[in-house]
């Protein structure tokens, strides 16, 4: 009905929503034709915010496929887009594909910086519900507060105000303490690696002194046999050379 309308970005929307769907079904190739279809569409009619949304999703889908690159190439096209508008949102969601991709290739430097701007944009996103919810909360206290007839009303209104307040307060520092314990947890994570990895250094180099110290204790024992070896070669050789040189039935007549 969409193309038959030519409603372009009803169109592009609709493609991007199956081809969404079509991924979450483990469809994703088939998915991945729809999405790019809308990121097209939405191109054509300079669809920013869209595209910059299209992209991400079509950068997820590659990494579920296993196509690091093409993920990688879509991830940074969509932080740009999406950086550049400004929508926390969208920036998270290409943070966190980036966060993803990085990991995966090995650069952890640069995974822990999409991790940092995604837990920003997400504490940016909530924050600005939480402010809106405050808002909406504070106008309704507002409202209710002038058609009240009695102070008892009132009252009670001022109380749930005030637990909402409260409730907000408490999630807030909730969040914070979460996010303390995952830093903390990351760090803890790097510095045993560290440890790991030098404890694993050491553990070689010990095994190649061993390994040096064997061969050398190996080739002094040659050594060894092979001149006790000389030695027995000279005693035989003389004993020979006596008997030879010097018959027994000689020696007894000269006795």
């Amino acid at each position: 009905m969409m193309e038959e309308l030519k409603d372009k970005k009803g169109t592009a929307t609709l493609y991007t929503n199956i081809g969404t769907l079509l991924g979450k079904t483990k469809q994703e190739e088939k998915g991945l034709e729809y999405l790019l279809k809308g990121l097209a569409i939405k191109k054509e009619i300079k669809d920013e915010e869209g595209a910059g949304l299209s992209l991400a999703l079509i950068g997820n889908i590659n990494f579920k496929l296993g196509k690091t690159e093409k993920a990688l190439e879509y991830g940074l096209k969509s932080l740009e887009l999406n950086q550049k508008l400004g929508y926390p949102d969208h920036i998270r969601r290409s943070a966190e594909l980036l966060k993803n991709v990085y990991a995966k290739k090995g650069n952890y430097k640069k995974a822990m910086e999409m991790y940092e701007l995604y837990v920003q944009m997400k504490d940016s996103v909530n924050n600005e519900a939480t402010r809106k919810a405050s808002i909406k909360n504070q106008l309704q206290y507002e409202y209710d507060k002038k058609a009240a007839t009695d102070s008892i009303k009132v009252s009670e209104e001022k109380k749930v105000s005030q637990a909402k307040l409260a409730e907000s307060q408490a999630k807030l520092k909730q969040e914070k303490t979460q996010r303390i314990a995952l830093y903390s947890g990351l760090l803890l994570v790097i510095v045993f690696s560290i440890f790991i990895f030098n404890r694993f250094k050491v553990t070689q180099k010990q095994n190649s002194i061993i390994q040096k110290q064997k061969l050398l204790v190996e080739e002094q024992k040659h050594i060894v046999e092979e001149k006790q070896k000389e030695i027995l070669d000279s005693i035989n050789y003389a004993k020979d050379y006596k008997k030879q040189f010097f018959p027994h039935s000689l020696l007894l007549k000269n006795i």
